[in-house]
């Protein structure tokens, strides 16, 4: 066994070993950098010390002030980052290297450190200057204001003062001796910038505002009613404004014809709440239509606001061209805001010619007397000139207890183009609320009919008849139809809430879209006999997509359009057939879906030839088999032979069967278990 060495022999031979002399110089070098660190511990302690001097400084400058602030603490975290350092010193004596290269970065933090915090301090300083200077500044202009306004009100005292004797008031009046002159020619220039039009007294007011307005400008109708026996001859750059109270009544006369404002030929026209009273009460003859209260023809930049009329012989509003003279210029940018027509004979608003025209949130209701009767007449038509409709925007029109709420007549627009668009009609209780006939034209663009709302009509909601199919497609999207029929009629071109009539032998009629429909009848027993009755069977391209809702006392669809389609994505159409025998497939009776749910024995269904393409879905949901025959003398395509049919009674069986044109029929897609027979 070896003897153990002695500690202290040990030593003596490591002190002969060359690595204890670099032990040793190390550790010589560490208490070196150690004084060092404590010295640029000294100075990172007078930075600290600094930099809250800047902070508490900083805390005096108003607006620099924050700034100083940020500095000083910005000096903190520097003098804290260099403690952090030093102390890392403590493991450095294993590296003498990186303990020299610690220190150095420790020094350039200082150095730093120390430099912000002065700059800080000088930054404060001067902050804290520059905040009493400007608190100086603010002071001076306060003192000025005060001496400005003293003045001003001394001014005032002395020009308000009746007195001719200071020359420099009276140049401040304007050459006038006293304020009440100076006011009194201003008041008289204000007239001449808006001239006043007054009653007369006398049974002729138009002849005086026709002088009053000859050569155009801006007029104030004063309260007061005017008696209007010629048209009044609106001019070009004319804005004519009519105080609450102020009424243009038509005198009685028999003329047939009359303009109570006629527009004819200007530009840059405005109308402010035109007051108009018609002569319907009093006419003294029997004939004529042509009576209205603002005639605009062959202008241009017309703006109506708020115009209040009624009891016009003719129309309220016509808007298009001269229908018997000569004139070639173009009706365009006409904007009629939020018009209220009540009790004309023709119609409400008539739209006969222009380039782009805007109804605007319009209230007409009771529109009587002669045909068309409509709430708005959507007709392009002339007898000498030619008809343009580029752009027709109707918004938000209300409609009650006309013949027709909206109507529109296109065959005008031959070989033209035109967009037509009319957004959330509401018609209350009008025979028919929307009518389309008769537009047998080729015309191309676009018609769209949305967000609908038809009230209680005496017979149907929507009406359309031998509407082309070279017309632009009759988008009709989102109507609802609520309690039509209110004549309780059992003809079904009464009771019909949306309705094409039956052939009329006219060839090329459809194009037609029916979009989200919503039929709803509230009364017991239901008084709507179809939802959607298209009995034309010349019609061509119509669809009917997704019906919402279709409440009837008889069948949702009667549908005899050919190269047409029903597509009911919500089912609406679904019924649950609870005969027991045969039963029809017919264009009368579509639904999108059979079932034989509540059957008591065995369905057998008879396809019929049926001119359009929707497809019906038959599913066996009871205790009884379905059975399903062909058409006679043709057969379903492919899965059987003329004569043949298909028969299932295994619950959850589907099958969907489309009508094709030549009458056969063909399987579009099959669940579960279905037999040749």
């Amino acid at each position: 066994m070896a003897e153990k060495t002695p500690f202290l022999d040990l030593y003596q031979w490591d002190t002969k070993d060359t690595k204890l002399t670099t032990i040793q110089e190390t550790a010589k070098n560490v208490v070196k950098m150690d004084t060092k660190f404590q010295e640029y511990s000294t100075k990172i302690e007078e930075a600290l010390v600094k930099g809250q001097q800047a902070q508490e400084q900083g805390l005096y400058a108003k607006d620099q002030g924050d700034y100083a602030k940020v500095q000083g603490d910005y000096a903190k975290s520097q003098g804290n980052l260099a403690n952090e350092k030093a102390l890392s010193a403590d493991t450095a004596a294993t590296n003498a290297n990186s303990v020299a290269e610690t220190l150095n970065l420790l020094k350039q933090d200082v150095i730093t450190a120390t430099n912000n915090a002065n700059k800080a301090t000088t930054e404060a300083n001067a902050s804290t200057s520059n905040a009493d200077a400007k608190a100086e500044y603010a002071k001076q202009q306060g003192d000025y204001a005060v001496t400005k306004a003293t003045e001003l009100e001394q001014r005032v005292d002395a020009a308000i003062a009746e007195t001719t004797n200071s020359a420099e008031i009276i140049d401040a009046r304007g050459g006038k001796a006293t304020l009440r002159e100076r006011l009194n020619e201003h008041s008289e220039q204000l007239a001449e910038t808006v001239q006043l039009i007054k009653p007369t007294g006398t049974g002729n007011d138009s002849t005086n505002i026709n002088m009053l307005i000859a050569s155009g400008g801006k007029f104030l109708v004063k309260k007061g009613t005017y008696n209007i026996v010629e048209d009044i001859q609106v001019k070009s750059n004319t804005r004519i404004e009519f105080e609450k109270g102020a009424f243009f009544q038509k005198t009685a006369t028999e003329s047939n014809m009359y303009y109570m404002l006629s527009i004819d030929s200007v530009d840059d026209v405005e109308i402010i709440t035109p007051q108009l009273i018609g002569d319907r009460n009093v006419h003294l003859g029997t004939g004529g239509e042509y009576g209205h209260a603002i005639n605009i023809v062959h202008s241009n930049k017309v703006t109506i606001h708020e115009p209040d009329i009624k009891d016009c012989w003719g129309d309220g509003i016509y808007i298009g061209v001269n229908y018997y003279g000569v004139n070639t210029k173009k009706t365009d940018n006409i904007r009629i805001i939020r018009p209220i027509i009540d009790n004309v004979r023709r119609n409400g608003i008539s739209i006969c010619s222009g380039g782009l025209i805007e109804i605007i949130d319009p209230v007409i209701k009771n529109v009587n007397g002669t045909a068309p009767q409509a709430g708005i007449d959507i007709e392009p038509e002339s007898a000498h000139n030619e008809v343009y409709l580029d752009k027709l925007i109707i918004t938000n029109p209300i409609t009650e207890n006309c013949n027709l709420g909206i109507t529109g007549y296109l065959n005008g627009l031959d070989g033209k183009d035109t967009i037509i668009e009319i957004k959330n009609h509401k018609d209350i209780g009008s025979v028919n609320g929307f009518v389309i006939f008769n537009g047998l034209a080729n015309v191309k663009g676009v018609f769209d009919y949305e967000n609908s709302i038809l009230m209680n009509n005496y017979h149907k909601g929507i009406s359309i008849n031998d509407y082309g199919i070279n017309m632009p497609t009759l988008k009709i999207k989102n109507p609802t139809i609520i309690d039509s029929n209110q004549m309780n009629s059992a003809d079904d071109a009464i009771a019909s809430a949306i309705y094409h009539p039956p052939t009329s032998g006219t060839a090329g009629v459809g194009n037609i879209e029916i979009e989200n429909a919503t039929v709803i009848d509230t009364r017991e027993p239901k008084q709507i006999r179809y939802a959607i009755n298209m009995a034309d069977n010349l019609l061509k391209k119509v669809k009917i997509i997704n019906p919402k809702r279709l409440d009837t006392s008889f069948r949702h669809i009667n549908f005899y359009a050919t190269e047409s389609l029903i597509v009911d994505g919500l089912g609406v159409t679904t019924t649950e057939d609870t005969y027991s025998g045969g039963l029809d497939i017919t264009a009368q009776n579509y639904r999108s879906k059979r079932r034989n749910t509540n059957a008591t024995d065995f369905i057998t269904y008879n396809l019929k030839e049926i001119p359009h393409s929707s497809p019906v879905t038959f599913e066996v949901t009871g205790n009884f088999k379905i059975v399903i025959n062909a058409p006679t003398g043709k057969a379903i395509f492919p899965l059987t032979t003329v004569g043949q049919k298909l028969e299932s009674s295994v619950k959850g069986s589907k099958i969907t069967l489309t009508p094709l044109s030549d009458g056969n029929w063909t399987v579009d897609r099959t669940i579960g278990t279905w037999t040749v027979v």
